[in-house]
């Protein structure tokens, strides 16, 4: 089951986004809870989905489907409260919990599969780069949620690529870990759709590849992510609650983050959950070393 948001396509007569479920043949349109938005319709499903679920499928199975040519998919969480991402160190950080750092990224920054990364003017920023990222959906109210516990709480996963804007020393914008520069309008890819945890099997389902241009630039398995999960899950619960749809962006990989500028096509594949697309525009048509990589080994990756 493969939870969407879409609108019709452009062109096609003007309607409110809507919750769907992505079947192989398009887009069945939910109406099973009653919400004011979309957004709002897909939180209540999260938070409900166990009592939902046979309706749910009753749709997937009956109802008839909307050709993908006639939508346009729309970030599958469309106003989530909270996106935090993470970013994982290399083993020679021994200490898990110096390992890794959490910032917050705001959540305005989404769009939807197909859509496109604007890179703005921005002061002192020399670079936009990207990062593969496992979307870990939160699926109840939680509080102090221990690391070995993380599963109770998630609901299931999707697709992410953190964009942020860099300075020339390939430090993140505005300094450190400032979420500053991974929270411009449309740095944050998302989707194509939410697969509950149930539906995945996690270690073979969940691998990460991202290209640009067709070059491989990242990849990951779910093994690289698995303890991710949970000491992000326990940190961030240490200091506030975590709701229904709130999302945890977890670093695939720091290494391979390479130069984004105008014209490139990224692709993020995440096994079962399937492929994100969207493309690059520059209105400053600028253009940077495409040889050049983000080092790994510092929080400023």
């Amino acid at each position: 089951m493969r939870l969407v948001i879409f609108e019709p396509a452009a062109g096609a007569s003007a309607s409110p986004p809507q919750l769907g479920l992505l079947t192989p043949g398009g887009v069945v349109a939910v109406d099973v809870v009653s919400a004011a938005t979309a957004g709002g319709a897909l939180k209540q499903v999260v938070a409900g989905f166990d009592a939902l679920r046979p309706r749910l499928e009753q749709l997937a199975a009956r109802s008839a489907a909307i050709p993908l040519d006639e939508v346009r998919l729309l970030p599958p969480l469309a106003d989530p409260a909270k996106i935090l991402c993470t970013l994982w160190l290399p083993m020679q950080h021994t200490d898990t919990e110096d390992r890794l750092h959490v910032f917050v990224k705001a959540p305005g920054s989404t769009i939807g599969d197909g859509g496109e990364v604007v890179l703005p003017r921005l002061d002192d920023a020399e670079l936009f780069t990207h990062n593969a990222c496992l979307a870990v959906v939160i699926g109840k109210r939680c509080r102090a949620v221990a690391a070995s516990g993380w599963r109770e709480v998630v609901f299931g996963y999707s697709a992410m690529i953190d964009v942020t804007a860099r300075t020339a020393s390939l430090a993140r914008w505005k300094g450190g870990l400032s979420a500053l520069g991974s929270s411009c309008d449309t740095f944050g890819p998302l989707g194509p759709a939410i697969v509950p945890r149930g539906e995945i099997e996690e270690r073979d389902g969940l691998e990460l590849q991202l290209r640009c241009g067709g070059e491989l630039r990242q990849q990951a398995r779910f093994d690289d992510l698995d303890a991710q999960i949970g000491v992000a899950i326990e940190r961030a619960t240490s200091v506030m609650t975590l709701h229904p749809g709130d999302v945890l962006a977890i670093d695939g990989t720091a290494a391979g983050q390479g130069p984004l500028q105008d014209g490139d096509e990224l692709q993020l594949d995440v096994g079962q959950v399937g492929r994100l697309s969207v493309s690059v525009r520059d209105p400053s048509n600028r253009t940077w070393d495409r040889s050049i990589r983000v080092a790994s080994g510092t929080a400023s990756a």
